[in-house]
């Protein structure tokens, strides 16, 4: 009805059940414009919330707002925000990101708005080059250090993280392999924390960029391309997504722009038993597993490939050495 031209008519009459203003009376208040929504709330996963498409009543796309309906998704929606502010003031050459429109709260829960970014018709999946280009240009945020593994901040930091899961079964192997890991020599700057199919499109010339809302600093380069690829892998099953992916996984980080960023040939296998190590956590943390996220089962896929990346890892610094 939209896309014709027919909403007005089709959908003039419309029922507000409840005391008070909705929240379509809250974001047209704060956009100071008459705005209609359409509401998507994604697959089961601890992170999930309601994504609402902000709409004028022709059917003109205006923007996007997330809402906070727990603890999880309320610091999730206050981190975008962060984000979003910290993005409109950096440089991304050749990366478009959202810009944020609104912040505020419905029902006491945090609440963003963000503008729509021109994704459809004329953009598409980026290619391996374009994808490995936005990676080193997220990473460059910040500025980039190369420092060991035992002097970095991300590994002091990931360590706390584990000690917090408490007496799961999974904390123990954590921590031993990440103990056991070769103290390399690292880069280490910004990364989205979630660059997948479904965050990004592009054209020939530009990447459109959105859901920023795990985006950190101070991680391992590469992390955005092993996420990327991982997420490609599994697409048609978990077990043998991740044997491929422990193979072209590598083979990303060993492209020239990885290794331009400062990666050493024979670290590979340490910054993807280091990814995996951080992704078991934010997945133990976020109890996705509870949620029925499709990748949570760690101790099922994830510890498995850790164990051989660990060794994986020890032979690649010997060999280097």
């Amino acid at each position: 009805a939209f896309a014709s031209g027919l909403a007005p008519l089709l959908l003039r009459d419309r029922l507000h059940v409840g005391p008070g203003h909705t929240i379509e009376h809250e974001l047209s208040a704060a956009l100071d414009r008459r705005v209609v929504i359409a509401v998507h709330v994604g697959p089961p996963r601890a992170n999930r919330k309601p994504v609402l498409l902000l709409l004028t009543p022709g059917g003109r796309t205006v923007g996007y707002a997330k809402l906070g309906v727990n603890e999880l998704t309320s610091r999730l929606v206050r981190a975008e925000t962060r984000a979003l502010e910290r993005l409109a003031e950096a440089r991304l050459p050749e990366i478009t990101v959202p810009r944020l429109l609104h912040e505020g709260e419905w029902n006491s829960r945090p609440l963003l708005v963000q503008d729509a970014l021109p994704v459809g018709a004329r953009t598409d999946r980026p290619t391996s080059r374009q994808l490995l280009r936005c990676v080193v240009h997220i990473s460059a945020l910040e500025p980039v250090r190369v420092v060991r593994l035992s002097q970095s901040p991300y590994r002091a930091a990931l360590a706390e993280r584990i000690a917090a899961l408490g007496e799961r079964p999974e904390t123990g192997p954590l921590r031993v392999c990440l103990d056991r890991l070769p103290d390399a020599r690292l880069p280490f700057g910004a990364w989205h924390g979630d660059l997948t199919r479904w965050n990004i499109a592009a054209t020939p010339r530009r990447a459109f960029v959105w859901d920023w809302e795990r985006l950190s600093f101070g991680a391992p380069v590469g992390f955005d391309a092993l996420h990327y690829e991982l997420n490609e892998c599994v697409q048609n099953g978990v077990h043998p997504g991740v044997h491929r992916w422990l193979d072209t996984g590598a083979r990303l980080l060993r492209d020239p722009l990885v290794t331009a960023a400062g990666l050493a040939p024979g670290t590979e296998a340490t910054v993807m038993a280091l990814y995996l190590i951080d992704l078991a956590t934010r997945y133990l943390q976020d109890r996705q597993a509870e949620a029925g996220g499709s990748l949570a089962a760690v101790d099922d896929w994830l510890l498995p490939a850790l164990a051989g990346l660990q060794d994986r890892a020890a032979r690649e610094i010997h060999n280097a050495g």
